[in-house]
């Protein structure tokens, strides 16, 4: 008793310490569940390399074995350790010193327990707050970190080498080894040693438990009592929404619930000599209904029932015999009925947080009255997550689960699908809080320096006389402190510090808590519950964040990573939670909370993981967002489908069908039934009803809620944009390509226009985007049909451009000899006349694809710089077959220079002609060229009338400047631009360009030379088109059957290319080109009527000749027009100083004539006849 009396509490700074050491024994704690960790990982890299050397394992059970006995004479048994002792020293030094850190702390947290029973300091939680919270949480920290270290698997391996190799560097071992090891050793059976160790304190913990009682009766409460008494109801009396809450507990109020189970089963079994009370043991009772999984740190838990049963077998007396009877009464009772209760308090969480968010958010200044209902709501719905994560991870990934109780039950027992919903109410709740902080500041300094400020007086002046001097001082500080506060410290951005006042209370707490004649603080409850009301308030001026992290830390999850993702895709699942996944990546901002500053080195592990986790969750939130738009997108495609002509060929059918099947009236009816027709799926009875396109569209909207929810996220020393996610993830350039590849995969071909109606659905789905997120989305598309217009896009992946000059250039224009394909002028396309090769891969119709109108669209998707490509690869093509022209003209070089000379000289000529080689190969090239041509007309045609409908004004300028400008030394630059722009030139600049590039093999003059005997060749060749069937001229196709029309742009082109060059007589030296060609052809076609007509003759046939000659022979003459009709250099006059136009007009007439007669014949155009063959 001298002892006691002789200790001043006031002198000892007990609330000092206990701050102090509460604040070490969480880093300890974070220190030693790292170590934990480390020894129980399986990885090799997480451990040091002298650990997992085999040679080495024999030595190890020795060192357990022996451990912690290490007599110097029996070291040399460990001598294959000397290798690796400077390894092991630098190794496991921390772990080692943490190991020494832990004794000191349990050296000072024993002195301070025992300093504190001796200064007989009276616990009531509602009333010394800061003291008896401080004082169990010292407690518990102190049993968690010995129940911990018992956990260590190879805590004695690492010891017991570390003093080895620390006795063969220095001599000795290390001084605290002795002292350490005697405490691992006691420590073997924590919760044994530990009752042993706290006897002296059992009274003062049990004190502190049975002040618990009131505050646990009021907060275990079921959902349905909740309800009945209007718990978080801020509604519930309109006329009072202004006015504060009145609560003698307020800081009580939002203290963890999880809190006070733990401090319960932490610290009852180190007092059951004490555990009498029947109100103490039904508190007992209830923390074990309530749960069977209780944490010790993070993601260290333990079996509850499990855990107490064990050591309750140890002890021998009543009152353990008392506990281990409830113990095993409610064990089975919390595995099945537990979850049960939780569930609806988490229902009944979700409506109250739900409720008050909206209330919150549409009046803000609520938040100043009625903070406390925000932070007792927080605190519960944390709780009873804390509470899902414990059981979620002993039922579905915890090994060591009890079988026999959980037995039965199913991993959708142990799940919330509203989960995510209750995360993005603590979320919104947070970030309300933080939003408006100075509302709730304001208030609060109001509250104190007014109300609060008056009642402390008021308290104050009756205990101010009874009161020693050093509290009086306290006291009186207290009350001048808030009385000085002004709102204009707010206004004028001045810094308010009340931690010194906070701290004061909590030493006056430490010095008035002690049983004494004058003053004691338990018998002035009112002074301690309005001291206590103050300190709340204070919080909420200038520690709001530190309230929200102890009422809404949710950094546990960063433990549970199974479990992180677990209920991430709940909101996969279930589309009413898809808008709530948000809250996923904005609670890893919370997991940077959980470090400590005692284990610097877990912060960057912590900080990279909380990275990971919320770039991989906005990552599948944006995948997902941009699948959906993708499904979207698919199906206005295959709408869009139904609308094309070729889809309403079944109702056609069908329809004839039912003029035949009048008597089967059923089947008919079946069929029709088969049919649907497009705009069918917007047809219902009622709203409610939604079809594939509604729940999509709906999935959309609360992804992009989501993902628009915040701005941005800061996690560490990072900012995670969410919508930029959504925009890198649309990759629409990808879909479309994508779209394409697997048509290809199974010979579908995708015509532009499919394809552009394709991008159009996607272009209409994604501007709808922009409903929802703020991204811009025409910004999106210019950019990706930009790098749709090149032939590969940025990330080097093929692009339309390239898949579409594959397609038109490989497949349909390399085969269009081989598929007898005629080009049609007068239609701007591209025919199959006779019958294909079906069997071939690579077959396509080719009038399906090259048209005017699949053309335009082509051009609509590739653009200006597509269609540059295209038109390059087909001069590539040209090209190619000139080559082949010229080496013909190299073969027949001497035979053709003849030719030239002796034009006027028929029998010279006819001899020269036979002596020529490969002609017919040379008609193919000419054919080959003037179809590629006419292609490339065509698509330059259709690009013209694209720029023109985009940009007329830049059209129309372009046009004006090239009709204008009329100097010949920037002809070809003029010819150039209008090109690009699609005007018709007489000189084709790109063809020019690679005709003219420099060759070093041969000198310009050959070139020329060579030039103008391929003409020659061309010109004497044509006559022998008349010996084909196929040249004969189909007047209602107005084309010859071998794209013989096709010459006379390849003529004219050519001549253009071939015999163009600067200068003011260029023009007319294309002319001279031309008129020779014009001679020479003129001259082999009327040779051709005389040889015929020779030929009727001789064979002793007096009358004309065939009409299948004569056509044959009329169908060529109609070639020598058109290459007139459509030349720039050529005329009329001149054709007819070569040849009589009268047999022109003779041939047109003839022609005409057997046409119209094939088809009064046969009642059918040939055309038609083409079309219903296709």
């Amino acid at each position: 008793m001298m002892l006691n009396h002789s200790i001043v509490s006031s002198q000892q700074k007990i609330a000092e310490k206990l701050t102090i050491l509460n604040d070490r024994g969480i880093g300890m704690l974070t220190r030693i569940s790292n170590i934990k960790k480390a020894c129980v990982d399986k990885d090799p890299a997480s451990k040091p390399a002298f650990l997992l050397e085999k040679g080495l394992e024999q030595t190890f059970k020795q060192i357990v074995k022996r451990f912690p006995n290490f007599e110097k004479g029996s070291l040399n048994q460990y001598n294959n350790l000397g290798q690796f002792k400077n390894d092991i020293l630098k190794s496991l030094s921390l772990y080692y010193h943490t190991f020494v850190d832990l004794l000191d702390f349990k050296d000072h947290v024993n002195d301070l327990l025992t300093t504190i029973d001796a200064c007989q300091i009276h616990f009531d939680i509602s009333i010394n707050y800061d003291l008896s919270k401080n004082y169990l949480d010292l407690i518990t920290t102190y049993v968690s970190l010995m129940i911990l270290l018992s956990k260590v698997d190879d805590r004695k391996t690492v010891l017991g080498l570390y003093t080895i190799a620390h006795e063969m560097i220095n001599g000795q071992g290390d001084p605290s080894f002795p002292r350490l090891g005697q405490m691992i050793v006691d420590y073997e059976m924590p919760m044994k040693k530990l009752a042993e160790d706290f006897v002296p304190h059992s009274k003062l913990i049990y004190e502190c438990l049975q002040s618990l009682v009131p505050i646990y009766k009021q907060k275990n409460v079921t959902a349905e009592e909740m309800r009945r008494n209007l718990m978080l109801n801020l509604s519930a009396c309109p006329n009072l929404m202004l006015q504060p809450p009145f609560t003698d507990t307020i800081n009580c109020d939002i203290l963890s619930f999880d809190q006070i189970e733990r401090w319960v089963v932490l610290t009852t079994p180190l007092c059951i000599g004490y555990m009498q009370h029947q109100e103490c043991l039904e508190m007992f009772r209830s923390v074990l209904l309530n749960g069977h999984v209780h944490v010790l740190y993070r993601d260290d838990t333990i079996l509850t029932h499990e855990f107490l049963l064990k050591f309750l077998e140890l002890v021998k007396n009543s009152s353990a015999k008392k506990l281990a009877e409830i113990v095993k009464d409610t064990q089975l009772a919390s595995f099945q009925n537990a979850r049960y209760i939780h569930r609806e308090k988490r229902q009944f969480l979700r409506s109250a947080l739900r409720e008050m968010s909206l209330l919150f958010t549409d009046q803000p200044g609520l938040l100043g009255p009625k903070a406390l209902y925000l932070f007792m709501g927080l605190s519960m719905a944390r709780d009873e997550i804390h509470w899902l994560l414990r059981h979620q991870y002993l039922h579905w990934f915890d090994p060591t689960k009890p079988n026999k109780l959980t037995k039965g039950m199913a991993k959708e027992d142990w799940m919330d699908k509203s989960l995510p919903e209750l995360l993005f109410l603590i979320e919104e709740l947070r970030t309300l809080a933080r939003k408006y902080f100075q509302v709730i500041e304001r208030y609060y300094v109001e509250y104190l320096s007014g109300a609060d400020s008056c009642s402390l007086n008021l308290h104050m002046e009756q205990v101010l006389n009874v009161l020693p001097e050093d509290e009086a001082i306290l006291l009186s500080s207290f009350h001048s402190t808030v009385s000085a506060l002004n709102v204009k410290q707010i206004e004028n951005n001045e810094s308010i510090n009340l931690r010194p006042l906070r701290l004061d209370w909590f030493r006056f707490q430490t010095y008035t808590s002690v049983i004494r004649p004058t003053f004691c603080l338990t018998k002035s409850s009112a002074l301690a519950k309005t001291m206590n009301t103050i300190s709340f308030h204070s919080k909420l001026v200038d520690f709001i964040d530190e309230v929200l992290f102890e009422t809404s830390d949710l950094s546990l999850f960063c433990f549970y990573p199974n479990l992180f993702f677990e209920n991430f895709h709940i909101c996969f699942e279930y589309p009413s939670q898809l808008r709530y996944s948000i809250a996923f990546p904005l609670m890893c901002s919370h997991f940077m909370s959980c470090t400590h500053e005692l284990c610097p080195e877990e912060r960057q592990f912590i900080g990279r993981k909380s990275i990971d986790f919320a770039s991989k969750v906005i990552d599948d939130m944006a995948r997902e967002t941009k699948d959906i738009i993708a499904q979207i997108c698919d199906r206005h495609c295959e709408l869009n489908l139904q609308l094309e002509p070729m889809q309403s060929l079944p109702f056609l059918l069908d329809h004839l069908k039912k003029k035949h099947r009048k008597d089967n009236k059923k089947q008919s009816q079946q069929q029709q039934n088969n049919l649907v027709k497009p705009g069918s799926e917007s047809m219902r009875l009622n709203r409610e009803e939604m079809n594939f396109l509604d729940k999509m569209n709906m999935a959309l909207a609360e992804w992009c809620f989501a993902l628009n929810y915040t701005h941005s996220i800061t996690i560490w020393e990072f900012t995670f944009f969410p919508k930029e996610y959504l925009y890198t993830k649309l990759e629409i350039q990808k879909c479309f390509v994508e779209v394409n590849e697997k048509n290809e995969k199974i010979r579908v071909y995708l015509r532009p226009t499919e394809m552009l109606n394709i991008i159009e659905s996607y272009m209409k789905i994604m501007l709808t985007i922009e409903n929802y997120v703020h991204i811009d989305i025409t910004k999106a598309f210019n950019n990706v049909l930009g790098q749709q217009s090149q032939l590969i896009d940025s990330n080097g992946n093929s692009t339309l451009t390239r898949h579409y000059c594959d397609l038109y250039i490989d497949k349909l224009l390399r085969n269009i000899e081989r598929n007898h394909v005629i080009y049609l002028p007068s239609q701007k396309s591209f025919l199959s006349a006779g019958k294909s090769d079906q069997s071939h891969p690579d077959q396509i119709q080719h009038e399906n694809y090259i048209n005017y109108n699949e053309l335009s669209a082509l051009c609509e998707i590739i653009g200006v710089v597509g269609s540059k490509y295209m038109i390059e690869q087909v001069n590539g093509l040209i090209y190619e077959n000139l080559i082949k022209l010229k080496a013909i003209v190299s073969q027949n070089k001497e035979i053709l220079q003849s030719l030239r000379i002796n034009f006027d000289r028929p029998d010279m000529m006819r001899e020269l002609y036979k002596r020529l080689e490969n002609v017919d190969l040379a008609l193919v090239s000419l054919l080959n060229i003037g179809i590629y041509l006419a292609f490339k007309s065509l698509l330059t045609e259709c690009l013209h009338e694209v720029l023109e409908k985009r940009l007329p004004y830049l059209m129309l300028s372009a046009e004006e400047f090239s009709k204008n400008f009329n100097d010949q030394k920037f002809e070809l630059l003029i010819n150039e631009m209008s090109a690009s722009c699609g005007f018709q030139t007489n000189i084709d600049t790109g063809l020019y360009q690679i005709i003219k590039t420099p060759n070093s093999k041969t000198c310009p003059e050959d070139e020329y030379t060579v030039s103008c005997l391929m003409m020659v060749l061309l010109a004497v060749s044509i006559s022998r088109l008349s010996k084909y069937d196929s040249s004969q001229y189909k007047a209602e196709l107005q084309a010859h059957a071998n794209n013989s029309h096709c010459i006379a742009m390849a003529i004219n082109t050519l001549a253009g290319c071939l015999f163009y060059d600067m200068g003011a007589e260029c023009q007319r030296n294309v002319q001279c080109r031309l008129t020779e060609f014009l001679a020479l052809a003129s001259s082999a076609l009327l040779k051709l009527a005389h040889d015929s007509e020779s030929s009727n003759s001789s064979s002793g046939q007096n009358g004309p000749l065939s009409q299948k000659d004569q056509l044959n022979r009329d169908s060529v003459y109609i070639i020598l027009d058109q290459i007139v009709q459509s030349s720039p250099f050529l005329s009329y006059d001149l054709l007819e100083s070569c040849f009589p136009y009268a047999l022109l007009r003779t041939s047109y007439r003839q022609i005409l004539k057997k046409n119209s007669a094939a088809v009064n014949s046969s009642g059918v155009s040939n055309l038609t006849n083409l079309l219903i063959n296709d």
